[in-house]
């Protein structure tokens, strides 16, 4: 192999991403799911307003 050429995930490694993104994908959805029950907002939306609060003006420059 050179080292130009990517190294492919052998079936273990992949078994594992696999894994992980599953598992992640359905977090996230259950975030989404529990904040659109419980504040009536996207994720996204939450997202922003985290971004927002953390920033010391208060808003996006």
């Amino acid at each position: 192999m050179s080292d130009t050429e990517p190294r492919w995930l052998d079936p273990e490694e992949r078994q594992v991403w696999r894994s992980f993104l599953t598992a992640t994908r359905l977090f996230f959805d259950q975030v989404e799911r529990q904040l659109q029950q419980d504040a009536g907002l996207p994720h996204a939306y939450y997202e922003i307003l985290v971004r927002l609060s953390e920033h010391p003006s208060g808003r996006c420059a």
